[in-house]
């Protein structure tokens, strides 16, 4: 069953895998280049507040 089909109204998927999100976490000036989706902004995920890089990477594990 889809995402729209179970009453979801809104989705902000990232693609690319938990790995290399948690790799920027750990070397950000290695990893600029990820862009990330935001509550309806996208952000170089190595800008966001390091509370906010580790609720993206929670989320994958859903």
């Amino acid at each position: 069953m889809s995402y729209v089909q179970k009453g979801g109204h809104i989705f902000q998927g990232n693609v690319m895998n938990k790995q290399m999100l948690v790799e920027a976490l750990k070397k950000p000036e290695e990893n600029q280049h990820i862009i990330v989706r935001v509550g309806g902004f996208s952000a170089r995920f190595v800008t966001l507040s390091k509370a906010c890089q580790k609720e993206i990477i929670e989320k994958y594990e859903y």
